[in-house]
């Protein structure tokens, strides 16, 4: 059933399921079966008289009905009733029959080809006629129900005709696209990538409309598992797709929910893709359902709360982990839903997603060991053995993708093997995929992986220190060696890891055993940091690790009290010089709420860094290519003002 929801939002959904409920009404009036038998008549003979023809026929067919447009006015109906039919008679192609009437000509549509019973001639012709109007479609279906029931029975066969129909129409050599869907249908026969069929846009495969497949919908509804088949053997993905975004698929869960159990495997026997599509189709239009309850575009309001929709991802995988590739499924679903979080956070909806689709993962004993690499061994960072150890594009993007969700599932169910030796292999092999040399950013993979290094809450420093030693040659060679890209990456990585551990380890409800190694930790980080940015010959993304260093510093504070702002002054001593790093590091604290005037009691000493940073400011807006960002500006401008209000108090 259609969920109203939707149909009281879309106007166009609404209508349909409105004129479908009208004409279910109209069917039912007692002047439709001599009707109906009367529109079979002149149908079985228009069919009669093509024989199989295809070509212009809905010129045809008009001109046949206006010949033998006694038929219609000679039976007894309501008026307006007969104006629809012969209207619609007259133009099949763009009469909407709104009063429902269409239906009636789509029950002898049926009956007409069923009474000829030349299923493999008339199919097409048909279909053709049936393509523009929606109703006559749903009178078809009604109309073939009981011969379809049936599983030997030859309209199977032409259904099926319909597919073969559809590939060698657009794969005709005289279409003006002909050359470049070629080349598009080359490139996705070679495609090996699952992922790829939820990202059919790129493969621009323009001017593909279904033109002879409406008439399926009569399978569909009578064995979804053989319609399914039947589909696999369409040759272009996107006409698969668009088969399934009829609003009586799309808006309809628990229909959703029979083909998805339906759909034909999608492993081989070497547990390999086999290339039916079906399955991962069908399962991103389950989604793209939950997207348009729960998340829909713009400033549209949900209609469904997260539990809904919680309690609805719960469904589809329950059905999804019942099938035989359903875990395969779902892991390669969720590299879907993670990719774009590759470098930004999850929001609340997509969170939710994601933790149900791991929480039944696990639940169905996927255990997190199964899709993490072994570590290389041993794991020598010399520079041609990095060249021979790093993985190919796509199989690092996997490993990368597999190795987080494996975090996510141990999350949930813990295993007792140690995931920080399989992680810095990873970071090695895979390093391209945890960043960049050139840019830091700490997201969501920062905090999975600082977990794994807090597990021994009795050696949190030691244990990450071990880990950033290991990876000093590559972050040495970074700046000399062009031939080998990305050396700077597992240290830059490690770096926001150790800050993710910080962060924890700073919260109210951390164990103490934790909390008390943070100074320790945030001096040891702080080194490494300090001496990479001296070394390193990408400086500005290292200041960006010292600047959000120091910006969770005040967390520390507030976790373990005051008292440490000597040592804390000691830290922005070993700055140095660097004016510009000064800057950042005092106003990353004041920003966290540390303020100048709490880290140090000396007016001279205040003022002095103040005047440091006020200085630098004003030579960067002039002079420096790099000048310092507005936050920073407006932090200092706002900190004058409000001392400059509190002096004159």
């Amino acid at each position: 059933m259609i969920d109203p929801r939707f149909a009281e939002r879309d106007y166009y959904l609404k209508r349909c399921v409105q004129e479908d409920e009208l004409a279910q009404s109209l069917c039912e009036q007692p002047w439709v079966p001599r009707a109906r038998d009367a529109i079979a008549g002149l149908l079985h003979r228009f069919l009669t008289s093509l024989d199989g023809d295809t070509e212009d026929i809905s010129e045809k067919f008009r001109d046949f009905s206006q010949l033998q447009r006694r038929v219609i006015d000679d039976l007894e109906m309501p008026e307006h009733s007969r104006q629809a039919i012969n209207a619609m008679l007259n133009d099949m192609m763009h009469h909407d029959a709104e009063g429902g009437e269409a239906k009636i000509v789509g029950l002898a549509l049926g009956d007409a080809l069923l009474a000829r019973a030349r299923f493999a001639i008339d199919i097409v012709p048909t279909a053709l006629l049936a393509k523009h109007n929606y109703l006559l479609v749903i009178g078809f279906t009604e109309a073939t129900r009981a011969a379809l029931a049936s599983t030997d029975h030859r309209l199977w066969d032409a259904l099926e005709s319909l597919i073969a129909y559809e590939n060698q129409l657009h794969e005709d050599p005289g279409h003006f696209r002909h050359k470049h869907r070629m080349e598009i249908l080359k490139g996705w026969q070679q495609e090996a990538d699952i992922h790829e069929l939820w990202h059919l846009h790129a493969w621009g495969m323009s001017c593909l409309i279904p033109e002879a497949l409406s008439l399926l919908m009569a399978a569909r509804h009578a064995d979804a598992k053989r319609f399914l088949q039947i589909t696999e053997k369409l040759t272009f993905p996107t006409i698969a797709s668009d088969m399934l975004y009829t609003y009586d698929i799309r808006y309809d869960f628990n229909h959703l929910l029979v083909l998805l159990e339906s759909a034909p495997s999608i492993l081989n026997d070497a547990c390999s893709w086999n290339r039916n599509m079906m399955a991962p189709l069908l399962l991103k239009v389950a989604f793209q359902h939950l997207q348009d309850l729960g998340n829909p575009p713009g400033t549209t309001e949900p209609l469904a709360d997260l539990t809904e929709i919680k309690a609805k991802v719960r469904s589809i995988l329950l059905v999804l982990l019942a099938r035989p590739d359903g875990c395969y499924l779902c892991v390669n679903w969720l590299i879907h839903l993670l990719t774009p979080l590759h470098r930004s956070e999850a929001s609340e909806y997509e969170g939710t997603l994601i933790d149900e689709c791991i929480s039944q993962l696990a639940s169905n004993g996927f255990s997190a060991t199964q899709l993490i690499l072994p570590p290389v061994q041993p794991l020598v960072l010399e520079l041609q053995n990095l060249k021979l150890v790093s993985l190919e594009e796509e199989d690092g993007k996997r490993a990368y993708f597999h190795f987080f969700i494996a975090l996510l599932l141990h999350g949930k169910v813990p295993v007792k093997t140690d995931l920080c030796e399989a992680f810095e292999s990873l970071l090695v092999t895979a390093r391209s995929h945890f960043g960049s040399s050139r840019q830091y950013r700490r997201g969501w993979q920062h905090r999975l992986v600082a977990n794994l290094y807090l597990t021994d809450k009795e050696h949190v420093t030691h244990r990450w220190r071990i880990a950033f030693d290991g990876f000093a040659p590559m972050l040495r060679r970074d700046r000399l060696v062009q031939a080998v890209k990305d050396l700077g990456v597992p240290s830059l990585f490690l770096a926001g890891v150790g800050i993710a551990m910080i962060r924890m380890g700073s919260e109210p409800e951390a164990p103490p055993v934790l909390a008390s190694q943070m100074d320790d930790l945030w001096a040891t980080v702080f080194e490494a940091a300090f001496q990479a940015y001296l070394c390193s010959a990408h400086s500005d993304t290292w200041t960006a690790v010292i600047e959000d260093l120091f910006r969770c510093y005040p967390g520390i504070q507030q976790t373990q009290g005051g008292g440490r702002f000597r040592i804390l002054q000691t830290y922005l001593e070993r700055l140095g010089t660097d004016d510009r790093l000064l800057a950042l590091a005092v106003t990353a604290l004041g920003t966290a709420g540390l303020d100048l005037c709490e880290i140090t009691e000396d007016k001279n000493l205040q003022g002095l860094l103040e005047d440091r940073i006020t200085t630098y400011i004003k030579w960067s807006l002039q002079f420096e290519s790099r000048p310092v960002s507005a936050n920073l500006r407006n932090y200092w401008h706002k900190r004058r003002n409000r001392r400059a209000t509190e002096e004159r108090l």
